[in-house]
């Protein structure tokens, strides 16, 4: 047990629940990024929209958000659309907010005819709704060219 040092204030401070991430939210993340890269890069309008449901809230991705279900399809299907590629470079699930939805980070590789050569890599962050493997909000960065590759080569 750690035991305070004995500066340490006596009187109570406020904190945040602690909610760690579970065997189950880890897996429900990995098989919802998955599903996701694989319906972008696939343009499947289909599968895009099976991953959004009554939870969805927004999709920030190239350009405007999108902040109804149709939209976001749209967006992401025009990604894979105009010959974009996504692969998962990380994804850390940070547990449970006060949302209820499951916190996550995640770093994409983003390569194809309009990004710069050989790829960059995007970050993005959001909320999704486990068990359901379903997206509430996603954000993703435009990324930048990894150092050391030349991005006129």
């Amino acid at each position: 047990m750690r035991r305070p040092s004995p500066s340490a204030s006596t009187s109570a401070q406020p904190s945040a629940p602690s909610v760690r991430s579970t065997a189950d939210d880890d897996l429900c993340a990995r098989r919802t990024f998955d599903a996701l890269i694989a319906a972008v890069n696939a343009s499947d309008e289909a599968r895009l929209a099976s991953l959004f449901g009554g939870s969805f809230q927004w999709l920030g991705v190239t350009g405007a958000a999108s902040y109804e279900v149709r939209g976001a399809v749209e967006a992401l299907a025009a990604i894979g659309r105009s010959g974009e590629r996504w692969a998962l470079r990380r994804l850390d699930v940070n547990g449970r907010g006060w949302h209820g939805g499951v916190d996550f980070g995640v770093e994409i590789r983003r390569s194809g005819p309009d990004i710069p050569k050989p790829f960059v890599e995007s970050a993005g962050k959001g909320v999704l709704d486990c068990p359901a493997g379903r997206l509430m909000l996603f954000g993703l960065g435009n990324g930048r060219v990894p150092r050391g590759f030349d991005p006129r080569s």
